[in-house]
């Protein structure tokens, strides 16, 4: 990291601070436009806040766009208290997060099904993916000719034409921002004694004015360009970056390679504005949100895209070494072997990335799910662990978050919750009135089945009113199909248009299912009405049963083709429901395994399980073993999970893996762990993440949190810092089992 980076670090790094500027200006604006379609409101919000938001060049900054960011006042608290306010009573969704609108007639209904722990009914609205690859090509006044002479269509309904001025309206704010950007480093500039600093601000205000309508000529003229891009598409819905990310090697790798050609530009130049990038996504929230940069991966003709600026990207992040930008790497059979070994040997630093994905199988998923073959080799994961075709999508990543284990509990206890005590599904008797295993599965297959139509109706339905409350016109300017449908990115205006459904906790119902099977209708060992009062009572009244179960060998995760069978089958099942199903905006339902904090969060509304969990506490956190219950090694661990077919799962699967410092000691482990990877994704793997922090260290982190302000983890598709993240969570992660070797 240059002196320069580190300055700025130093400088722009500040929890306490906040941007209120945003909000007020939302707030200014959609009062003044009460009455008028949502997109010229939403549209005409945009252009005030980029006409009239405080703007600010640090006297380091080479590349610049960002909401400067203050202290707030009491002044500001009771305006954005205000303007808050306002939102909600006049039906506006502004920000980040869509929950259920009070307003809904079903509102408590469901709401309900998430205080049950049945899923999350929830929108994140920025998981995002847009044609940065074309923006590159156009610039925006080429983007805003193309709206223009879509606009030429004599064909075009009333609705139609209205929509697209919205978009066009939309590009010329943000060329208008840029501009504005242009005049700051000038007037700087004017009155810089530096010489040096003055050169820079002339070259920053001849790129700002260049991409404020033109393409890019060189790799900063792109950077540049890609940043406020970025920036842009943020500020049309939010105060700060919320998600989406960049595959910046495949998008800047002809102009690095221009620019070094011809001597305008050298490694560390590039490096040096890399790391300036990775800098800036922590600027708005430095403790929290999920931004990827994803490198590398398949191109045309399964080619590996490896480059040099793969490597300089990669280093780049880890030497930023802040929560974002969170690293995603795609793995292909013919990656340069170094390439894969410094990504592993970047887990020794403890900050959980990059994450490592099987892309063969990662293209071969998106285009079982209907991706074109062209479209399928540009691919990100848009937040978490989901696969996104770049630039053609609008995914609805987490609709919903659905928990596995909860029907589990409706048949095992007449319906009813074990934590509420409420009637929440149908009662199917409860353990003891089944007589076999095949009978009791059954019944849990049929009401899990059950809740999966309810979540898809919940959600279609949250889709209706978002489609009408959300409209995003400057988006969908770089999104194919948009502007050839005239339709909005929000309404199904894209190419792709896919909702995915993540199965959380799945490892606790097999694990729970094998109790069953083996102990109760097996050997007898455990009675039906011994466990059913088990569970009822959290275990408390009986902990020789709930030893029993808690340290039964013969779970998930260790290599046991019977029980691995049992996680095959609840998948397929699982699959194919989630398949039947298809969302309002024309497109259809995907299953995937993405946990995000959602593994908690459900976890807290549900009962104690016949595998040991004990009730309100953390589901599985990946497919992987249930904590603590991989006990056969690493190798069995990886058998287990890839006996289970992931190509249907395109809403992404999220595998965690705790690893022992000690494996990072000398070149030797580090090529073993190197040879497992390789091995794991040969065999069906499609994720993989891992921690790599001492036991003794997190418990001492737990104890004294205000000196491990900086300590990272890997959770469920993201990393976090240690001492944010809730205490369960904390105790979720120290007990997931850490591997030494093989």
């Amino acid at each position: 990291m240059t002196a320069r980076i580190q300055r700025l670090k130093q400088k722009l790094i500040h929890n306490e601070f906040a941007a209120p500027e945003w909000t007020l200006l939302m707030y200014e604006s959609l009062r003044q436009t009460e009455g008028r379609p949502m997109h010229e409101r939403r549209v005409k919000a945009f252009r005030h806040v980029l006409e009239n938001v405080p703007l600010e060049i640090d006297e380091d900054e080479l590349i610049v766009g960002r909401l400067p960011k203050r202290p707030i006042t009491g002044e500001d608290e009771v305006r954005l208290e205000e303007a808050r306010g306002y939102f909600k009573h006049n039906r506006l969704a502004v920000g980040p997060c869509y929950a259920v609108p009070w307003y809904f007639p079903e509102h408590d209904e469901f709401v309900g099904y998430e205080r049950e722990g049945l899923f999350t009914v929830m929108r994140l609205y920025l998981h995002l993916a847009p044609d940065t690859t074309d923006l590159l090509r156009r610039g925006w006044a080429g983007v805003a000719a193309r709206i223009e002479e879509r606009l030429t269509d004599s064909g075009l309904s009333w609705e139609q034409r209205d929509w697209l001025g919205s978009s066009l309206f939309a590009v010329q704010a943000a060329s208008g921002f840029i501009t504005r950007y242009a005049q700051l480093a000038e007037e700087q500039a004017n009155v810089c004694a530096n010489e040096e600093r003055r050169e820079e601000l002339r070259g920053i205000a001849h790129r700002c004015r260049k991409v404020a309508a033109q393409p890019p000529d060189d790799f900063r003229d792109a950077l540049q360009l890609l940043w406020f891009h970025y920036l842009l598409m943020n500020l049309e819905v939010t105060d700060h970056y919320h998600a989406s990310g960049f595959a910046l090697d495949r998008e800047l790798s002809s102009f690095y390679e221009k620019d070094i050609a011809e001597g305008k530009l050298t490694r560390e130049d590039a490096a040096e504005l890399v790391e300036y990038i990775c800098l800036a996504m922590n600027v708005p929230h430095p403790r929290g949100d999920v931004l990827p940069i994803i490198l590398a991966g398949l191109g045309p003709g399964n080619v590996d895209t490896c480059t040099e600026l793969t490597e300089v990207c990669m280093e780049a992040c880890e030497s930023v070494g802040l929560l974002n930008p969170s690293l995603t790497l795609r793995c292909t059979r013919n990656m340069p072997g170094e390439v894969l070994t410094k990504a592993i040997k970047m887990w020794r630093n403890g900050h959980g990335f990059p994450q490592l994905f099987n892309d063969e199988l990662a293209v071969a998923a998106l285009r079982k799910s209907g991706v074109s073959d062209q479209d399928s080799y540009l691919w990100l994961n848009s937040t978490c662990t989901e696969l996104t075709a770049i630039g053609r999508t609008s995914a609805w990543i987490s609709q919903p978050y659905f928990n596995m284990a909860k029907p589990l509990e409706l048949v095992l206890n007449n319906g009813r919750s074990l934590v509420t005590n409420g009637q929440v599904g149908e009662d199917r008797g409860n353990l003891t009135d089944y007589t076999d295993f095949g009978s009791f599965c059954r019944a849990y297959l049929a009401e899990l089945a059950k809740w999966i139509g309810v979540s898809v109706h919940v959600h279609n339905r949250l889709e209706e009113s978002f489609t009408l409350d959300t409209p995003q016109p400057f988006l969908s300017a770089t999104v194919s199909d948009c502007i050839e449908n005239a339709r909005d990115f929000s309404n199904g205006g894209p190419r792709y248009n896919p909702s995915y459904i993540q199965a959380i906790g799945i490892s606790n119902v097999v694990d729970s299912l094998v109790i069953i099977r083996d102990l109760v209708f097996g050997t007898g060992q455990i009675t039906a009405e011994r466990l059913l009062a088990g569970i009822r009572t959290d275990y408390r009244d009986d902990a020789d049963l709930h030893a029993i179960v808690k340290n039964y060998p013969g779970k998930y995760g260790n290599d046991i083709d019977d029980v691995d069978r049992l996680f095959v089958e609840v998948s397929q099942f699982f699959y194919n429901e989630v398949r039947k199903y298809k969302n309002t905006r024309g497109g259809e339902y995907y299953p995937g395994y993405m946990v995000f904090l959602s593994h908690e969060l459900l976890g807290t509304n549900t009962g104690a399980t016949p595998d040991g969990r004990l009730a309100k506490t953390a589901l599985s956190d990946s497919v992987g073993a249930v904590q603590g219950m991989d006990r056969k090694g690493i190798t069995a661990l990886f058998k287990s999970v890839t006996k289970n077919d992931y190509l249907p799962a395109v809403g992404g699967v999220t595998f965690n893996v705790r690893l022992m410092p000690s494996l990072f000691d000398d070149e030797e482990t580090i090529e073993k762990l190197v040879s497992a990877v390789k091995a794991y994704f040969a065999l069906g793997g499609l994720q993989i993440q891992a921690n790599v922090v001492d036991s003794a260290v997190l418990r001492k982190a737990m104890e004294h949190p205000e000196d491990y302000g900086d300590l990272m983890v890997r959770v469920g598709g993201f990393s976090a810092y240690f001492t944010s993240i809730a205490r369960p969570l904390q105790e979720e992660i120290m007990r997931r089992t850490q591997h030494a070797g093989h």
